[in-house]
């Protein structure tokens, strides 16, 4: 048992809510993330997207050769 304010209370019971407190918020956020790539693989597939993709790698990949060029 366990004293919160001067009285004994049982742990059982607030272990049970904290666990389901947790079930609950990671449904909702799995959730969430399970919508916005359901959104977001209708825009990915498109061409507009691939070239993007492309140019966004591509300019990351510029910018990691330039830090790696100017290292000792």
């Amino acid at each position: 048992m366990a004293r919160v304010r001067g009285r004994c209370v049982r742990a059982a019971p607030q272990f049970v809510l904290l666990g389901a407190t947790f079930i609950v918020t990671d449904a909702l956020v799995f959730a969430g993330y399970g919508l916005a790539a359901h959104r977001a693989r209708t825009f990915l597939r498109s061409p507009r997207a691939a070239r993007m993709t492309s140019r966004v790698t591509g300019v990351a990949m510029l910018g990691a050769a330039a830090r790696l060029a100017t290292e000792r």
